[in-house]
């Protein structure tokens, strides 16, 4: 096993403190790995300890905190997932509540006296200035909640606040449907200084709402320049508002994450003042208590930058990433600044870097407009906000994150040593959990004390190491590498949806897995254990995303942005925040110019959409950028093609509201059916939604939508594969979308390839028939093929619930079944992409990863694959090759449930969009249709 080489090597022991709720992290000096390829060492800053929110109930993304004025109470918000089943299935709707967590701070510690549940919620907390009343954005239920001190305690005000706005601004594909529109989103509050008024952020509707507190009503204020002047529409402004402070009671400030500016409303004439551009998203503000400066942390390019808000203008800044603090060059982007504190005598500012598991601190001559970075300091997993305690000699920090371990199958100390799995130790045995990924993902509340210089630097140094900043290649990696860029010349990418290794591969023989836990092993799919055991089983390779929301970011630009770090655990918790992660932008595809939306996507006419200042411009709010900051060219193909590479799109980054549309509107057909081939009828059935991929896409490859089998997807690609090797002009990079194991529609698919084992085989004989053909082309000798997961959310595993399968295929590749068990992750497998075909890194994950080494024997030209469907398979209407004699004599297996029962017990699911269904319920429903009477994984904690 190979491992990447420090420069330096930083000693510690081990840390484990009690909190003020008696539950608490136990941190090691070596911290404790993550999926992205980190580690965290939460409690490394002497005297520092991380309390898991909610105590033995832990709850989950932690994104705000308020101190009160006279420093002595902190409020902490969730807002995230945070859903439960019970164990019929049906939602446990006393459990899944947000919470706001009251702290009393007068006694220098962080000690719990209340936790509030609330339905709904999302980032807005603020205090008013008198300290008497605190703010709470309701989110989805367009409400503000407001709350009043009596005595020691805190009592909600009743009614809430209501905003009064409509949907969100956006497409909707389904009209008829009300889950088919975006709700709105209440964000950011901020009272003015006299506490008459309150100013809301409605991030999904592009306002501001102006609440008068006594009267309760509301004015909304349009952000978007077409609305306030005519002349102006079209032009992009004021979309997606995320945060909002006011300058005593005259002017509001509000970021603008999508157009990259902040605009400063006049709280008087009611109107935008101004719009201040900035290079990046621009997500926390802060004000200084004088008004004077305006703080603003903008993601991307990792930097905070200071307006002075008498001129409006940009006086200063800061880049805050770790590696800047070390001197090193400007680093690249990932850092995801996205939460600001002041010290109490404004010299020094302290930020949140979620992306760098970090606090920042940064000293500030606000009158010479000076900013240095000094150092960082380590937190716990994707901190989200800081706050000084009055003193200033203490900082408490809110993180969303907490290492998943396994979902199920955990290897845990009980009585019961006849339930060992394989590869526990004696003392520890099985323990079932049906917990889903975002539902283990605990927040925390961090307690640091500020550190002096010396213990800074050493800090610095320790979330450098956290980052991997201070790696260097082996010589083995770089002898690897170097022999494959030479003689590697294309590579296939595919990526699939949804599963564990366990749930797939757990069947393997001499590898890490648990049979028990395998629901789709070698009968469903044959390919994917052919391409394991002929060539390498990776059975340590990890998802760095827990969702597709976050997972499609990490799987094509090896980062996520902080907005879909936000937004995410909220979306999959049916709390609001419309899924933007893959292109579109509120079902609106913003990679077409606005006359070619109009006319490329029939729904715009059909249901009135023809608005100029809908989402104008080509970018999306969650867009990657590049590694000097080019705005929304982050991913792998911008890399290949900076590097004057060619590339060719299946299905990647697609416009997929196409897929969801009535057959009619008004007697109009504005439905794509799926067909078999497209091409032959020249039906256009793939819309790119990203700018780069709209001329290389393949018009003629349907992207994800599970009516179609995938495979016809791959006799789109083979069409197109045949002409370039008839020509020798194969594009150096495939992006192949394979998505059919993701399951669904079992209703309306076709070819009768309607039930989960049906998909998942059709999926299996895809892939297995791209490899085929690959290798008995002429591009065998220089093409690499690798498969990967998106993310590893849908199933159970007994180690993690991020390790998925992935493949590496094709020339110089071990074969005969190497277990390779190296620990990585989707990163890993970015950066090995990038190394072969000669790419510079996008960001600071992947630069600093290491390339998957451990995979390639340099001696191991040869290679054949030969792909087989399941036998399942049998059943269904593809035309398959006949059946061998072996299949004849054995019978041919059947699904143990038909498409009827799959279509009626999903009947209330929508499993037409990627992860829109209630994933907790429906790994319920898909466990107990493909294991018969085995018992469903018990609850947490349970031992059966």
């Amino acid at each position: 096993m190979s491992t990447r080489v420090r420069r330096s090597r930083l000693l510690g022991l081990a840390v484990s403190v009690l909190g003020a709720s008696g539950l608490v992290a136990t941190a090691h000096a070596d911290g404790e790995w993550l999926p992205t390829g980190q580690t965290v060492t939460p409690t490394a800053a002497p005297g520092s300890f991380l309390e898991v929110l909610g105590g033995d109930r832990p709850v989950g993304q932690a994104t705000s905190l308020a101190r009160s004025p006279d420093g002595r109470t902190l409020a902490v918000l969730t807002s995230g997932f945070n859903r439960h089943a019970q164990p019929d299935g049906e939602m446990d709707v006393a459990r899944s509540l947000e919470t706001l967590f009251i702290y009393d701070l007068a006694s220098g510690r962080a000690l719990l006296r209340q936790a509030m549940p609330l339905p709904n919620t999302f980032v807005g907390l603020a205090f008013a200035a008198d300290g008497q009343h605190l703010y709470v954005s309701g989110g989805r239920d367009d409400v503000v909640h407001v709350f009043g001190r009596i005595g020691p305690l805190w009592t909600e005000d009743s009614p809430a606040l209501a905003l009064g706005n409509g949907p969100g601004l956006g497409l909707v594909p389904r009209p008829a449907d009300v889950e088919g529109a975006i709700p709105p989103l209440v964000s950011g509050v901020a009272p003015t200084a006299d506490g008459r008024r309150l100013v809301v952020a409605n991030y999904e509707n592009d306002s501001v709402g102006l609440i008068d507190l006594a009267t309760r009503t509301v004015r909304s204020l349009d952000l978007r320049p077409g609305k306030s002047d005519v002349k102006d529409r079209g032009v992009p402004g004021g979309e997606f508002p995320f945060d909002v402070v006011v300058r005593g009671n005259d002017l509001a400030f509000v970021s603008s994450v999508r157009d990259r500016e902040v605009v400063v409303v006049d709280l008087g004439a009611t109107t935008v003042r101004a719009r201040i551009p900035v290079r990046g998203n621009p997500n926390h503000l802060l004000l200084d208590r004088a008004g004077r400066f305006l703080y603003v942390a903008v993601d991307q390019t990792d930097r905070v930058e200071v307006i002075d808000t008498q001129t409006l203008k940009i006086v200063g800044g800061v880049t805050v990433r770790t590696a800047a603090a070390l001197h090193r060059d400007g680093g690249r982007p990932g850092a995801s600044p996205n939460g600001l504190a002041l010290s109490p005598d404004e010299r020094t500012l302290y930020v949140t870097l979620g992306g760098e598991n970090a606090v920042a601190v940064v000293a500030i001559d606000a009158a010479e407009h000076e900013y240095e970075l000094k150092g960082t300091i380590p937190t716990a997993w994707y901190p989200n906000a800081v706050v000084t305690s009055l003193d200033g000699r203490t900082l408490y920090v809110a993180n969303s994150k907490s290492p998943i371990g396994p979902n199920v199958g955990n290897c845990t100390r009980s009585a019961r040593p006849d339930l060992a799995p394989k590869g526990c130790p004696p003392d520890r045995v099985l323990r079932t959990s049906g917990d889903y990924a975002l539902q283990r993902l605990h927040a925390g509340l961090g307690t640091i004390p500020v550190p002096d210089g010396a213990g800074l630097l050493r800090l610095t140094q320790q979330v450098a190491k956290n980052n991997a900043l201070d790696m260097a290649p082996t010589a083995r990696e770089r002898e690897v590498v170097a022999a494959l860029r030479r003689r590697i010349r294309h590579v296939v990418y595919i990526v699939k949806e949804n599963r564990t290794y366990d749930q797939v591969l757990g069947d393997v023989a001499g590898a890490n897995g648990d049979p028990n836990l395998t629901q789709f092993g070698r009968v469903v799919t044959p390919n994917l254990h052919a391409l394991a055991t002929r060539f390498v089983t990776l059975d340590a390779f990890y998802c760095s995303g827990e969702v597709s929301m976050q997972g499609w970011q990490w799987s094509v630009g090896a980062r996520t942005v902080d907005i879909n770090e936000k937004t995410t655990p909220v979306n999959y918790g049916k709390r609001g925040a419309s899924y933007d992660a893959e292109g579109t932008s509120r079902n609106i595809n913003v990679a077409l110019p606005m006359a070619e939306r109009f006319a490329a996507d029939p729904a715009h006419v059909a249901y009135g959409s023809q608005d100029p200042d809908l989402l104008p411009g080509p970018h999306n709010e969650m867009e990657l950028d590049g590694p000097s900051g080019e705005p929304g060219l982050g991913y792998l193909w911008d890399a290949a093609l900076r590097a004057k590479k060619t590339v060719r799109n299946y299905g990647f980054y697609a416009d997929l509201s196409r897929y969801d549309l009535p057959t009619t509107v008004e007697g109009t057909s504005i439905a794509i059916p799926p067909l078999h081939d497209p091409r032959a009828t020249d039906t256009r059935v793939a819309f790119a939604a990203h700018p780069s991929l709209v001329p290389l896409t393949d018009p003629y490859f349907r992207s994800f939508d599970t009516k179609l089998p995938d495979f016809w997807r791959y006799r789109e690609w083979v069409q197109e594969f045949d002409g370039y090797e008839r020509r020798g002009d194969l594009p150096t990079l495939s992006l192949v979308r394979f998505m059919n194991d993701h399951t669904g529609s079992f209703k309306t698919a076709i070819d009768g390839v309607n039930t989960p084992e049906l998909q998942i085989a059709d999926n299996d004989y895809a892939v297995g028939l791209l490899v085929e053909r690959i290798a008995h082309s002429r591009y065998a000798k220089d093409t690499l093929v690798f498969i990967v997961e998106d993310d590893a959310q849908d199933g159970p595993d007994h180690v993690d619930a991020h390790r998925s399968p992935a493949f590496i295929v094709g020339p110089y590749v071990r074969q005969g079944g190497a277990v390779v068990s190296t620990r990585y992750t989707t990163v890993n497998l970015i950066r090995t992409i990038e190394a072969v075909l000669g790419l510079e890194a996008l960001n600071a994950r992947d630069a600093v990863a290491a390339a998957m080494s451990d995979v390639f024997d340099l001696s191991q030209r040869a290679w054949t694959f030969e792909a087989r469907p399941s036998a399942l398979l049998r059943t269904t209407a593809l035309p398959l090759p006949p059946p061998t004699p072996a299949e004849t004599a054995d019978g041919l297996p059947v699904p143990l449930h038909d498409a009827d029962w799959w279509a009626a017990v999903t009947a209330t699911f929508d499993l037409t969009r990627p992860d829109a269904v209630d994933a907790d319920a429906f790994n319920r429903v898909l466990w107990a249709g493909t294991m018969g009477a085995r018992p469903y994984p018990a609850p947490d904690g349970d031992v059966p």
